[in-house]
């Protein structure tokens, strides 16, 4: 087995502050890794307060591909690398992505030829032909490998992005990456020639073809004159309206153009089909050749949509729009539980002046404020995303606003509210380690019903989706779906005892997707006297808005009942999650002074300190999200590695020292008990494996004392409670330098820590590889590489094993033309 090679190229940061950049350095490779000499790499700073020219530059690889750059700080930056024979190739690096180095991989590459005529077979000449998309990859699984270069360099830098037909209409398109060993290919072409229709066409691997010929026929225009409201003049020049066009399948097409003197318009090129006219989107936006449009002042009138207008073939087609006065919005976004505003994000606004398809995307600025005038009419104002204090905040089940509006309103009192749910720094908590000399103080904690905590996110539990679940309920609403979903989700209780029904309908019919919620959230198994929950049907995703359900925590004695709030999350149209919010919090006491915590019933039935199964033979729990590592709050999130999360019942290890944290059944009281049992260490390291040593750097343990996760090992030995394990996760290190290899696998020996004492685990012995046994035929093609399932095993222990050099998981092997096997590819080269 060959080596597992990884390039690895040298980068060193450079922070000047009088220029505010930082040095880059970069290498242009082939997919052999051979160095590209003399390659032209262009740099694309997207710097939206400098002039488009002068936000790039072009470089040159040495003789090693080599290239160096001072990237700007706090922009986006695109490296983009053209050199003959080869495909073209682009790398991004966001505005914080500059600790990492520059590699751009090129493909060899494939010539298309083709010709485009008109409906009456001539050629066209000087038709413009862009490649919008192309990507490749294997499955589903894999990583697609997509270029957008046409796209994000086609018109702002103005280089090799667009081929022009000649007069016999003849085109080549060149710097196509050969994908002949891909299973899987996307490209989609755009055709523009002057006086002819803007053709969009998508092709795969089987309707490509070397010679394309494509049809472009003679387009339509549309034109007329844009009056003021009550035609009291005509709009001012420079007023942008927007032609669009198109289907879900196909996708939608926009046409802008302006108004020139006396409010004179007039689209080009227009396809023979039926068109909308709106005016365009009042927030920031971007064209379709990616320039950005800032958001403008709030507007002094409006127009409605003008949809389906006819556009007759080869025709010059007339119409005359009229503006309106129209309503004046304005508004604010807020916290629902603090009340804070928002500072900054964007609402989706659905009005008469916009195709359903296409809602207005309206800024919130750093008040928390947003404005727009809308046509007379319906309106419908969600929430696309917040900020809160300059940071990107989760959200959940937005609130949806619904009202009227008529000509002349001025609506200036509108209150969007949203749950704030989590921010990126929540994830953070997993990050910051408990500190040195941290203690938890042993006793019984009473804790209080807080109906805003989220206690769903121990584990999301998908019900039960079958016609049995329909016996349990005794009396259902008049259904209109020919399909409805009957769904029982364990709640409150064990086995049958504590079931939640509910039962999902299309109230517009088969097809449409779920938009309305019967749930028994009284409990008493009918369907019809509760207030059915309703939302926007998604064939996508959804969330249904919240709805209060009757629930009780524990058994006996000490039970107790109160109501959850509950909430769907719909999938793809049909897969029902249920979400749940209302649980026990309050404090307990730590060597850092009190600590919020937080009980979770994770598996939501009702008992918050009992133990299940999982799908892999595991025994979980319950478990106490304690603010542990100073963090400021508890957070509740399901990592095994945030250092908050204490389970019930097994060992927790905190800063050196074993607690037991239990919970009772009903969750409002916590004990705290100290471990008094003994401690061992693990040591886990890696030897002679095909010729190379290396360190354990993250591990997973599960044993007789709990489940213990160590994301960062530092090559160092890790205290256990002792006891008998097996490792479920486990990462080596193999090699040095620019020679690293990672391997993933689990090892299912059973491995002893015993007291005061050091066991240290070596995984050795030789790879060993074999078809998965459900692959049963490989078809053997010459000169290419085929896509096989490997099971990968090292020596009798390490199990399952992957490869993270690159991301693949599944080798291919090369075949020459006998069929005989000539080498295989695996993850980091080789």
């Amino acid at each position: 087995m060959r080596k597992l090679l990884a390039v690895v190229v040298a980068f060193a940061a450079l922070m000047t502050l009088s220029v505010a950049a930082f040095a880059i350095n970069g290498v242009v490779v082939n997919t052999k890794g051979k160095p590209m000499a003399g390659t032209k790499v262009f740099v694309y700073a997207d710097d939206k307060n400098l002039p488009e020219k002068s936000n790039y530059k072009i470089l040159r690889a040495d003789a090693k591909g080599r290239f160096s750059y001072q990237q700007r700080q706090g922009f986006s930056h695109y490296y983009f690398a053209e050199v003959n024979g080869y495909a073209y190739s682009m790398v991004y690096r966001g505005k914080a992505n500059f600790k990492k180095n520059v590699r751009i991989k090129l493909w060899p590459e494939k010539k298309i030829y083709g010709r485009v005529v008109d409906s009456k077979g001539k050629p066209v000449s000087g038709a413009a032909i862009r490649i919008r998309v192309f990507s490749f990859w294997d499955s589903p699984a894999d990583e697609r490998k997509q270029l957008k270069p046409w796209f994000w360099f086609g018109t702002r830098v103005n280089f090799a992005g667009v081929t022009m037909t000649g007069k016999d209409g003849r085109f080549t398109l060149r710097h196509i990456p050969n994908t002949s060993q891909f299973n899987k290919l996307q490209m989609r072409l755009e055709v523009k020639a002057p006086g002819h229709t803007l053709v969009d066409l998508s092709f795969n691997k089987k309707t490509i073809a070397k010679y394309l010929k494509i049809t472009d026929p003679l387009a339509s225009t549309l034109s007329g004159t844009v009056y003021l409201p009550g035609k009291a003049g005509t709009a001012p020049e420079g007023l942008e309206l927007v032609s669009t066009y198109g289907s879900p399948k196909t996708g939608y097409r926009q046409v802008v153009t302006k108004t020139g003197k006396n409010g004179k318009f007039i689209f080009a090129d227009l396809p023979t089909r039926l068109v909308n006219i709106t005016l365009p989107t009042q927030g920031r936006h971007y064209t379709e050749d990616g320039v950005i449009i800032p958001a403008g002042p709030v507007r002094q009138w409006t127009l409605p949509v003008i949809a389906n207008v006819k556009i007759k073939p080869e025709q010059k087609n007339h119409i005359d729009l009229q503006l309106v006065q129209g309503a004046l919005i304005r508004g604010k976004v807020v916290d629902q539980e603090t009340g804070k505003l928002a500072s900054g994000g964007y609402i989706n606004v659905k009005h008469a002046g916009r195709a359903d398809t296409n809602p207005d995307n309206v800024e919130i600025n750093s008040k928390g404020e947003f404005a727009l005038r809308v046509p007379p009419g319906n309106v419908r104002i969600s929430l696309d995303y917040a900020r809160m204090d300059g940071r990107y905040v989760s959200t959940r089940t937005p609130e949806n606003l619904d009202f009227t509006v008529a000509n002349g309103d001025d609506k200036s009192d509108v209150i969007l509210k949203f749950e704030h749910f989590s921010t990126n720094d929540d994830y953070s908590v997993m990050s910051k380690p408990v500190p040195a000399g941290f203690e938890l103080k042993p006793g019984t904690y009473q804790l209080t019903w807080d109906p805003e905590v989220d206690s769903s996110v121990g584990g999301y539990y998908l019900g039960r989706d079958n016609d049995k679940s329909k016996f349990k309920m005794s009396k259902l609403p008049k259904l209109i779906s020919k399909n409805p979903l009957y769904m029982s989700v364990p709640f409150d209780g064990l086995g049958d005892d504590g079931l939640l029904l509910a039962l999902f309908d299309e109230s517009k019919g088969t097809g449409k997707g779920f938009d309305i919620a019967y749930v028994d959230l009284n409990r008493n198994g009918d369907l019809t006297d509760d207030e059915p929950t309703k939302w926007t049907a998604s064939k996508s995703y959804a969330t249904t808005p919240w709805a209060l359900a009757q629930s009780r925590q524990g058994t006996g004695a000490e039970q107790t009942n109160n109501p959850v709030m509950i909430s769907w999350q719909i999938s793809s149209g049909r897969s029902q999650e249920l979400l749940r919010k209302g649980g026990w919090k309050g404090t307990i006491d730590s060597s850092k002074g009190p600590i919020s915590a937080i009980v979770v019933d994770s598996n939501n039935n009702g008992l918050f300190n009992d133990a299940y199964k999982y799908n892999q033979g595991y025994t979980l729990c319950d478990y106490v999200y304690a603010d542990t590592n100073g963090f400021g709050r508890a957070v509740a999130l399901p990592y095994l590695e945030s250092p908050q999360m204490l389970s019930q019942g097994t060992v927790n290890l905190l800063a050196g020292k074993g607690y037991i944290v239990k919970a009772n059944a009903a969750g409002n009281s916590i004990t705290v008990e100290p471990y008094t049992g003994q401690f061992g260490t693990l040591l886990v390291r890696a030897s002679n494996i095909a010729g190379q040593s290396g360190v354990c750097r993250s591990l997973n343990v599960t044993g007789e004392p709990g489940r213990y996760s160590r994301p960062t090992v530092n090559k160092g030995a890790v205290m256990l409670p002792v006891g008998k394990y097996t490792l479920s996760y486990c990462t080596l290190e193999l090699g040095s330098g620019s020679k690293k290899t990672a391997l993933n696998g689990i090892v299912d020996k059973v491995i002893t820590v015993e007291p005061d004492k050091q066991t240290v685990f070596t995984i050795t012995g030789k790879p060993k590889m074999a078809v998965y046994a459900d692959k049963r035929e490989v078809i053997l093609t010459a000169k290419k590489s085929e896509p096989i399932s490997w099971q990968i095993n090292i020596g009798d222990s390490f199990k399952n094993v992957t490869l993270s050099s690159s991301g693949k998981v599944a080798p291919k092997v090369g075949f020459d033309k006998s069929g005989a096997m000539l080498a295989v590819e695996a993850s980091g080269g080789g």
